[in-house]
């Protein structure tokens, strides 16, 4: 599900911006009809004051501000009508949206949902009023988890047909100095289907396209070999397509672990990390520039999980060219985590193939299997972290790779912030 969550997020990308702009598009019009509200109060309580001013003083007649507060009532009452319109069309339109919507203010209370949302979280009932958690409480444990949860998430729930997909999400935004939390959760069960047959198709090709570049040559070398044997004089040859066969061996083999170290990457135990050491095991594989300052913060994940994936970056960064002089792997804190950096020097990658280099199967080069930075991906998500890939400036890549100082309670990743050149 998680490499099913990264393809589908390309397609989604514009979904909670969307989403966001029309709820922050129902508070902001509220807020503008209740200050019209308000101006026209201030009118009457104006006309009112000095009509009661000259009467306290005997300089006027009551009945001579009449008309005055009788336009301020129908101001008042134009206001009310039009706010009750607009409020009423801002519902239809949140209701017919077929994502669940849900704001909760600073104290976890909901003060707007939708439909959809009072189905999916509280049996049809209205949730606004509630406090989200404890509406939460009663609904399964894979939901109530993705929700809580601080990053996009996705999770699933029995339906009349089986199981049914759902993404969240929770942006904040800020309305009037008040804080909210943005809940939308999307199902995804439709476009997972589509995106899990792609993938699938995807794999056979690649599979196959490997399997018949390795096995085709074997099978030709073989056919060779039978007729070297039976010419004593030309038996030096074996030795050569033996090894040849050999060598087209070790790389299936390679490819097939690759495919079964992504497949079935366990879940990790995280430990506190002791940098220098850990590091400089990495830089013993692939030596490079390290970058490690004196008041680098303590983290903890799980060492073997995060050395492959330095390992993978560092083989990337080789392959496209970097010197190791000139490939730095740095640490730096970064919000409520760490990021571990690999910058080279390399041919760099285009905005085309960056976008899409962490999706599984995903490769430009001629022998990849598309599963190196997908597995560096999937390793951060199963910290609670993330990847971010990056042009540098004067040429080359840089990726990050960022993850909570406390995985099981991390916060969210920031949006962005400062990349060591």
């Amino acid at each position: 599900m998680a490499v099913l969550l990264g393809v589908v997020g390309g397609l989604l990308g514009g979904v909670w911006a969307a989403v966001l702009g029309a709820v922050l598009a129902l508070f902001v019009v509220g807020v503008w009809e209740l200050r019209g509200l308000g101006d026209a109060v201030r009118s009457l309580m104006r006309v009112a004051a000095r009509d009661a001013l000259r009467i306290g003083d005997r300089q006027a007649e009551p009945p001579r501000r009449l008309p005055d507060l009788q336009a301020a009532a129908s101001q008042i009452e134009r206001t009310f009508d039009d706010f009750r319109v607009r409020q009423r069309l801002l519902d239809q339109v949140l209701d017919a949206t077929p994502q669940a919507i849900v704001v909760c203010d600073t104290d976890g209370r909901v003060v707007l949902s939708n439909r959809t949302a009072n189905d999916l979280f509280h049996h049809g009932a209205e949730l606004t009023g509630e406090v989200f958690a404890t509406v939460l409480e009663a609904c399964p444990p894979s939901m109530r988890q993705a929700v809580l949860s601080q990053a996009d998430h996705l999770f699933t729930v029995d339906g009349d047909t089986g199981e049914d997909a759902w993404l969240v999400s929770r942006p904040f935004f800020e309305l009037n100095t008040r804080r909210y939390t943005l809940y939308v959760v999307k199902e995804l069960t439709r476009e997972l289907g589509r995106q899990e047959v792609a993938i699938w198709k995807k794999m056979i090709r690649v599979v196959g396209h490997e399997l018949n570049n390795s096995l085709a040559p074997v099978s030709s070398l073989l056919h060779s070999a039978r007729l070297v044997a039976g010419k004593p004089e030309h038996a030096h040859r074996l030795d050569d397509i033996f090894d040849t066969i050999s060598e087209r061996i070790v790389h299936l083999r390679t490819f097939i672990e690759g495919y079964a170290r992504f497949a079935r990457l366990a879940p990790p135990e995280p430990k506190p990390v002791a940098w220098r050491p850990f590091l400089d095991g990495v830089r013993a594989l692939y030596d490079c520039t390290l970058d490690l300052p004196e008041d680098a913060p303590d983290a903890r994940f799980d060492h073997a999980q995060v050395q492959q994936a330095l390992i993978n970056l560092l083989k990337n960064a080789r392959e496209a060219g970097s010197p190791n002089a000139e490939t730095t792997l740095a640490v730096r804190a970064e919000g409520h985590g760490v990021r571990i950096s690999v910058l080279d020097r390399g041919q760099g990658m285009p905005d085309a193939v960056r976008a899409q280099a962490v999706l599984p199967f995903y490769s430009t080069k001629k022998s990849g299997t598309g599963l190196g930075l997908a597995l560096v991906r999937e390793i951060a998500e199963a910290h609670d972290g993330q990847v971010r890939i990056e042009a540098r400036p004067d040429g080359g890549t840089a990726v990050h790779l960022w993850l909570p100082l406390e995985p099981e309670n991390a916060a969210a990743a920031p949006a962005q912030a400062s990349t060591p050149a």
